[in-house]
């Protein structure tokens, strides 16, 4: 998931609606 790590970094804000809609991405973001 490492581009998920450099989309997190590059536009936190931006995937929120994205860590709502994508559980494994919000645990990974909260991690």
């Amino acid at each position: 998931m490492a581009h998920l790590q450099i989309t997190l970094e590059a536009s936190g804000t931006a995937l929120v609606p994205l860590l709502a809609a994508d559980p494994e991405i919000r645990v990974y973001d909260v991690a």
